[in-house]
């Protein structure tokens, strides 16, 4: 009995993980009206940055109000409140690539 689970479910797990890499990854500049001119490439990878030691993505720098937008399609994994990123959203996206949007006003739809 247990074998026959394991030959359905991991062929079935193999599939999702290989549908993960294969789905296209269509970013866009997470604010709404941005433009590449509105981040500041050199904060990339920024180091030290504040209590989590490296700055792992960008700066978008844009007007209080402005819309967020997801960066890609995706799983919305969590959205709430954290310590060090105040309001923000998380997201699974393809290529299995985690999105982390923070700090928000408010958390986007």
């Amino acid at each position: 009995m247990q074998s026959n689970k394991l030959k359905i479910v991991l062929p079935l797990m193999l599939v999702i993980i290989t549908l993960g890499f294969i789905y296209p990854e269509n970013l866009v500049i997470p604010v709404k009206d941005a433009t590449i001119s509105d981040w500041n490439k050199n904060s990339f990878w920024y180091e030290p940055w504040g209590k989590s030691v490296t700055h792992k993505g960008i700066d978008v720098f844009a007007n209080k109000g402005s819309p967020a937008l997801s960066a890609s399609d995706g799983i919305v994994l969590y959205t709430g409140k954290l310590k060090y990123g105040g309001k923000v959203v998380i997201i699974l996206g393809p290529k299995w690539r985690v999105h982390y949007f923070c700090p928000l006003r408010k958390h986007f739809r």
